[in-house]
């Protein structure tokens, strides 16, 4: 099995996990892990890696991230999603013209408090671990960055906005919907929250589990490092750098370096110091 990246919709219903475990099974491999989880009343684009891949994980540029979501106005739940058991209702529905009036206060950098159902530790437990037993959850806020966010439709009767958000890596769309709804006097939950694209990669690009089957949807792992350096060996200096030594280049120092084999695979990240690149992450 050829290591890369696959892109794959994620359906509402199966955990990250799940997905994992379902193409484990369609491509006969152990090695796989996963960037950006998605909850499981969430959908939309999961990256998962395959193989040597799985070492890539975190140099995935994966800083920046766009959702499309859904806000009920009306009530509260635990959860913040449609999961939850309901803590209040009776919230008044907003009018169009003051929900789009609220939006630009969250634009830009905002303090954002996590939701108690989160995977955030407390104390060397999951917050949602915490808040299922009925434990007070208490956590800090932080500042996340929103580089837009826009109504795309309501429905003022119904009390159900539809919004599409360009934000930060560690923004949870569910406080930003449960935050928005304070703002206006109301109460609110996310209905809905698809993932359509992570860093450089498109939900447009993925594909169902049920459509992966062998290796022809595996995207080369190069693809995530492309302001990297690449440089081929072969032969004698191939031999001795999968045995840990260094070679020489005429390389100025840097430490992004991406070292192919004779027949193009990857062997290492690297960095070059002082005319000589070392081994920085194996991967053979």
């Amino acid at each position: 099995m050829k290591s890369g990246f696959l892109l794959i919709n994620k359906p509402e219903g199966p955990t990250s996990f799940d997905i994992i475990r379902d193409l484990r099974r369609a491509l006969q491999t152990r090695k796989m892990g996963h960037a950006g989880t998605l909850d499981p009343l969430a959908s939309g684009l999961l990256i998962v890696a395959v193989e040597q891949a799985t070492k890539l994980l975190p140099l995935i540029p994966v800083d920046t991230k766009e959702y499309h979501f859904t806000i009920q106005f009306g009530e509260t739940r635990t959860t913040g999603d449609r999961e939850g058991e309901v803590l209040a209702s009776g919230f008044p529905n907003p009018s169009r013209e003051a929900l789009e009036a609220i939006l630009p206060q969250f634009r830009g950098t905002i303090s954002q408090v996590p939701p108690a159902y989160s995977a955030i530790k407390v104390n060397g437990q999951r917050a949602y671990d915490l808040a299922r037993k009925g434990e007070e959850v208490i956590l800090q806020s932080r500042e996340i960055e929103i580089e837009s966010l826009e109504l795309i439709a309501y429905d003022e009767t119904g009390g159900n906005a539809d919004l599409v958000v360009n934000c930060s890596t560690g923004t949870y769309v569910r406080s930003l919907a449960a935050d928005i709804a304070t703002a206006l006097g109301s109460g609110a939950y996310a209905s809905r929250i698809h993932r359509t694209r992570v860093g450089m990669f498109h939900l447009a690009d993925s594909f169902s589990t049920d459509q992966i089957s062998g290796e022809e949807q595996v995207l080369d792992p190069q693809m995530i490092l492309g302001d990297w350096k690449t440089i081929s060996i072969e032969g004698r200096t191939e031999m001795l750098f999968r045995n840990g030594n260094a070679f020489t280049t005429d390389l100025p120092d840097t430490d992004r370096i991406w070292v192919t084999g004779e027949d193009g695979s990857l062997i290492a990240l690297a960095k070059a110091e002082s005319g000589m690149v070392k081994s920085l992450r194996n991967f053979c």
